[in-house]
């Protein structure tokens, strides 16, 4: 009897030492997890971030195609109004220099320089 006893005690010596080895194991495993999920949390957070810098960058190239429009339309409004102003500044311009050019020769006929 004394064989099977000491057998025995052998065996569960063997069992929780291998029942230690698997809880420290796990004690590890349990670790890395751990480590995994903030790690994950970590880069999920920045990722969410990410997203939210390019969705941002992305309206704002949109609101930049806005302002390009506007820009366009201003720019076509310029155009017209520089050629109105142009127009109006040449017909005063001709208008004036017809003004001159009549008093220029009704001195010229007073003086009898020209008839």
């Amino acid at each position: 009897m004394q064989t099977n006893d000491t057998e025995i005690k052998q065996m569960f010596d063997a069992i929780i030492t291998k029942i230690d080895s698997l809880s420290q194991h796990l004690e590890q495993l349990n670790k890395n997890i751990r480590f995994l999920s903030d790690t994950t949390t970590t880069n999920v957070k920045n990722l969410n971030l990410n997203v939210n810098k390019f969705v941002i960058a992305l309206d704002n190239i949109f609101h930049m195609n806005d302002f390009e429009k506007m820009a366009q339309e201003l720019e076509q409004t310029n155009e017209v109004v520089k050629y109105e102003l142009d127009k109006a500044n040449v017909d005063s311009l001709l208008s004036n220099l017809a003004e001159k050019v009549l008093k220029l020769t009704s001195i010229l006929e007073k003086n009898g320089i020209i008839e």
